[in-house]
């Protein structure tokens, strides 16, 4: 192995440490929440969340309004931690930029199509899970699974994020490297 490759292993280690421990900073709201309504069902900032988030689109669940709302409210700003990792990882990121550009802004499209999906379906639209498929009742007929479906809604839209910025700044790379070479 040369030089070369092992320092760009640790680079890429480091954003991928990054990454995690963004994550984890940003799921320990979604555990005091639950630990809060665990404790105290009728918590008044729990009443006082719930009745904020009822002003936006949200997942919700008829058999635990309160916590589905306030943990629907918080996950909204996943995109937002995946920007910051973008903007604090940004120099430690290892992004291959050796392929095609006409594949890439193709692959950049297709992504963002399935992005923007993902997205709307996760995070602006009203979806009642107790009234969706099999899976999704059984998430929203517990706490402990409900919080846990909750941390992979924050969990999908978090890597998501990353993934885009990363690729739309190498595809950005890739046609400044082109109009470099002009």
């Amino acid at each position: 192995m040369s030089m070369k490759q092992v320092e760009s292993r640790s680079l890429t280690n480091i954003a991928a440490k990054r990454m995690y421990y963004i994550f984890l900073v940003g799921v320990i709201p979604l555990i005091l929440i639950f630990l809060s309504y665990t404790n105290n069902q009728g918590s008044d900032s729990l009443t006082y969340l719930y009745a904020l988030s009822g002003k936006v689109p949200e997942l919700i669940s008829a058999n635990n309004p309160t916590l589905s709302s306030v943990m629907s409210f918080y996950v909204k700003i996943a995109p937002l931690l995946g920007v910051l990792f973008f903007l604090i990882a940004r120099r430690k990121l290892t992004l291959k930029t050796n392929f095609s550009f006409t594949k890439g802004i193709l692959a950049f499209m297709l992504f963002t199509v399935f992005y923007i999906a993902i997205i709307y379906y996760l995070l602006v639209s009203n979806v009642e899970l107790t009234e969706s498929g099999r899976f999704m009742r059984l998430l929203s007929g517990n706490d402990y699974l409900l919080t846990v479906f909750f941390v992979s809604v924050f969990y999908v839209c978090y890597i998501l994020t990353c993934y885009y910025i990363s690729y739309a700044y190498a595809v950005f790379l890739v046609l400044k490297l082109k109009i470099k070479h002009r």
